[in-house]
């Protein structure tokens, strides 16, 4: 990603922006476990859409940015979906800075409204929305992932997390959960 200051200073500046709003974000394990996962897939790939649903002022973001623009994908878009907002008014000034190779679009609305609307297919779909939602961001985001796509619910010990790791399992998925604190959970749908 060619942005004017370093990855580190840019996880710096969002996460002082964050602690300063009281918006709650990832962990840097955890961005290190989604970086990792969306660089992984995303060497294979030339296009990639990844969503980030629960974006607050861009945090995951960056990590999904950082790894699309490390694999050289040639058509990457990331939708950064924020409901709050003030928080989506910070997010788009957030992207802005970032100056990715790749297209990053902050959407203001709430994830589910998003995911019903949403007509390609995804890649990668992180998810950080509040937990009673986790179920209906499955069931809604799951068909639209692509064979091979990636599903990542933060908070993963939580029990709307562990309902959609059961349901992931149940659905034939490679699932399981990374024990970072508070966890991930990681989805892979099946290739067919």
């Amino acid at each position: 990603m060619s942005v004017g200051y370093s990855l580190d200073e840019a996880l710096e500046r969002l996460e002082a922006l964050s602690d300063s709003l009281g918006i709650p974000r990832i962990t840097r394990c955890d961005g290190l476990v989604l970086y990792a996962l969306a660089y992984t897939y995303s060497t294979r790939r030339s296009s990639v859409l990844a969503v980030d649903a629960g974006a607050g002022v861009g945090y995951s973001t960056l990590w999904i940015a950082k790894a699309l623009a490390d694999a050289a994908v040639r058509d990457g878009r990331v939708y950064a979906v924020e409901s709050n907002p003030s928080r989506c008014a910070r997010l788009s000034q957030a992207l802005a800075t970032l100056n990715a190779p790749l297209q990053l679009k902050a959407v203001c609305g709430d994830a589910v409204s998003f995911l019903e609307g949403l007509q390609e297919p995804v890649d990668i779909l992180f998810v950080d929305v509040d937990k009673h939602l986790y179920t209906r961001t499955w069931e809604l985001a799951s068909p639209k992932l692509r064979p091979g796509g990636i599903a990542l619910y933060h908070n993963a010990h939580t029990p709307p997390a562990r309902r959609v790791l059961q349901l992931a399992r149940e659905a034939g998925w490679a699932a399981t959960t990374v024990d970072t604190d508070p966890g991930l959970l990681i989805a892979i749908k099946p290739e067919k």
